[in-house]
């Protein structure tokens, strides 16, 4: 569980860089949060924006697992992530 969602957000920030889905996200980032995702990415690309600098999480664990689901929460350090204009 907890590599498949530190996958997706390596995925959804590789994504957001390259303002196009890059393979395999889909396999990681489903419904509504692909959704988000297009959202960002058309958002950043449309006024020229890309993530810089760095994100961490920590305390990353599944608070709840059955046959069908699973919740993954985690605490999120983006002090030193940025959106920024390249050059």
């Amino acid at each position: 569980m907890i590599e498949g969602f530190r996958e997706a957000e390596i995925l959804w920030n590789k994504s957001e860089q390259s303002w196009q889905l890059v393979a395999p996200v889909t396999q990681y980032v489903t419904a509504g949060a692909l959704s988000h995702l297009k959202e960002a990415i058309a958002n950043e690309k449309q006024h020229g924006i890309v993530l810089a600098g760095t994100d961490v999480f920590f305390m990353t664990r599944v608070t709840s697992l059955t046959a069908t689901s699973a919740t993954v929460t985690t605490c999120d350090n983006g002090s030193k992530l940025t959106r920024d204009q390249p050059a």
